[in-house]
């Protein structure tokens, strides 16, 4: 009940002070998938989950979030869960696969955090660990124009063709196999910037 008011309160918002407005959906496959948006504003996890819609979304978001307890029991209702930045989170990351091997949505950011000044950081290869163990698709999704919310301007949420991890991968090299599945999610967010707003 939480989670479908929340939903469309922020749909409502977004259409009415941001002429909201969402591309390429037909690209998010049926069952479990890895959306993996670009990140610099507060407002892109929940319009990345209007834009996706259904009930079966869920996010990563840094535990720091999860500190007060009336936001952290907000984000919980909204199929958050925390996970720690700092170090190889292994629970966080094993709930997630859970989460995707039940064929649900789940949303997480490749950068890891919030960039500046438009500007995306440089991504994370927990993505690509994700990728390889479910053997999902991951759906790269450029949140546009997020950062001038504040001015009111147009906001569109732009999905991209899915990537799939190579499945005959030299498990001797994971590491190199990781940073280059992950360089070109990077890559294909880029290429969903048709305006030319971001820059790595």
């Amino acid at each position: 009940m939480v989670y479908a008011l929340g939903r469309f309160l922020i749909w409502f918002l977004a259409k009415m002070f941001f002429h909201f407005r969402i591309e390429g959906r037909i690209n998010i496959p049926q069952g479990g998938a890895i959306i993996a948006p670009n990140h610099v504003s507060y407002w892109d996890p929940p319009l990345v989950g209007v834009a996706v819609g259904g009930a079966n979304v869920y996010y990563m978001a840094k535990k720091e979030l999860f500190r007060f307890p009336i936001f952290g029991t907000l984000l919980k209702s909204i199929h958050a869960f925390p996970v720690d930045r700092g170090k190889q989170n292994i629970s966080a990351f094993r709930r997630a696969v859970s989460i995707l091997n039940r064929g649900k949505i789940l949303v997480v950011f490749p950068e890891g955090g919030r960039g500046k000044n438009r500007r995306l950081r440089p991504p994370q290869q927990g993505i690509a660990w994700l990728a390889h163990k479910t053997r999902l698709p991951v759906v790269p999704t450029m949140v546009v124009n997020s950062y001038r919310a504040k001015a009111f301007r147009r906001v569109t949420v732009r999905f991209g063709t899915p990537f799939y991890f190579d499945r005959n991968v030299d498990e001797e090299n994971e590491k190199f196999h990781y940073q280059n599945f992950t360089s070109k999610v990077m890559e294909g967010i880029m290429s969903l910037d048709r305006e030319g707003h971001y820059r790595q």
